[in-house]
């Protein structure tokens, strides 16, 4: 799925995602400038600027992916999660002289798409409720939804695997969905993650725990998925 950041003036057919970023970003970047300094500053600062860009190109196009797969498991909404990866780069973006001086980029911006996406839904309570029973009716996407969890590393890779567990993944708060996904999808420990979320890292074990036992319960509502459980 390609996904266009800017006005639709930018969605041109058969252009590459990240063609545009590079686009626009020279652009904003552009108009952006503050009035000319001294000669020798203004070159200098020039540089810098043009420096700035050229590395959040090379972390969009790294990562814009993961991001958007992570934001569509946060909302089970393909035209949501790409406007809140539309929302997290630009976030990121307008922290562009950040990265000269942050050492893990990857847990940064994972952490702004995860406040983005716990506040979206929090505020706008755009919810995707998906029933149990309806995917036990035949489709493709309800296949394996019977999974052993046995700890949270183990719910955790199922979760990126299993369409099933996605959907039960949707009647989880906020922050305890934010935190499974960021075990599951990231790969963070509990500690990064607590970080990430401006909680403390018990909180977040306790998190990840009832998070798990509240999907072993909306998924023990089939009876497939209550043999294996």
């Amino acid at each position: 799925m390609e996904l266009y950041l800017t006005a639709r003036a930018w969605q041109r057919p058969r252009t590459t995602v990240t063609a545009v970023w590079r686009d626009c970003t020279r652009w904003w970047m552009s108009a952006a400038r503050q009035p000319a300094k001294a000669d020798g500053t203004a070159a200098q600062a020039s540089a810098q600027e043009a420096a700035d860009v050229d590395a959040f190109y090379e972390l969009f196009s790294r990562y814009q992916k993961p991001i958007a797969d992570f934001l569509f498991r946060m909302t089970h909404d393909r035209d949501w999660a790409a406007d809140l990866t539309q929302d997290t780069f630009l976030k990121a973006y307008g922290h562009l002289e950040d990265l000269r001086t942050i050492t893990n980029v990857r847990a940064w911006l994972y952490r702004i798409a995860a406040n983005t996406a716990s506040n979206a839904l929090r505020h706008q309570r755009r919810f995707i409720w998906v029933s149990l029973t309806e995917m036990r009716s035949g489709d493709s996407s309800s296949a394996g939804h019977g999974v052993v969890l046995a700890d949270v590393e183990d719910l955790a890779t199922s979760v990126v695997e299993r369409d099933a567990l996605s959907a039960a993944l949707q009647t989880l708060p906020a922050n305890a969905r934010a935190a499974i996904l960021l075990r599951a999808t990231g790969g963070f420990e509990a500690h990064e993650i607590a970080s990430m979320l401006n909680l403390s890292e018990a909180n977040v074990r306790k998190i990840l725990y009832r998070a798990k036992e509240k999907l072993r319960k909306a998924l023990a509502t089939t009876p497939d998925a209550e043999k294996d459980l």
